[in-house]
């Protein structure tokens, strides 16, 4: 097990027992280039029962998008941007996109962890950051800020 999937191992540990309801996509360089992701079906079913959005419901295409503020969770305060949820128009394959800032806060390969709270959307970079530096930390940060106002 390389650095990185030894990291990615360790915060899902702590998700997990934290009771975080969260999704995982693995950003790939086609992604990350075409300005687009696909939906999962965990993904789908947390923004559901967020009441954030449901695909189910949305008409194809992209006039009928509908965007989300989303917030980037670092060590340090990150840009905050708008996600984008769709249907792709031809087989209405459900899309997101997390916004112009995505491409600063994630590399190839990366494994994004989602949570979807209060209308909103949070996105934690399980491959760069170590979570429990953050949550052990002497300093105030938007990862641990987060984690123990939602879920301690």
């Amino acid at each position: 097990m390389d650095e990185k999937e030894d990291r990615v191992s360790k915060n899902l540990t702590i998700l997990n027992n934290m009771g975080c309801m969260f999704s995982i996509i693995l950003m790939s360089e086609n992604m990350l280039s075409h300005s687009i992701a696909d939906a999962n079906s965990l993904l789908r079913q947390i923004l559901s029962e967020a009441n954030i959005h449901d695909y189910s419901k949305q008409k194809f295409g992209p006039d009928y998008k509908i965007e989300i503020s989303t917030e980037y969770l670092a060590y340090k305060p990150f840009e905050k941007g708008l996600s984008t949820l769709y249907r792709a128009s031809s087989r209405g394959d459900c899309r997101i996109w997390f916004g112009p800032f995505t491409r600063k806060y994630v590399s190839p390969d990366d494994k994004l962890a989602i949570f979807a709270i209060n209308n909103k959307l949070y996105l934690l970079n399980l491959s760069q950051y170590n979570i429990n530096r953050a949550l052990t930390s002497d300093f105030e940060n938007p990862i641990k800020q987060f984690l123990t106002h939602y879920f301690e």
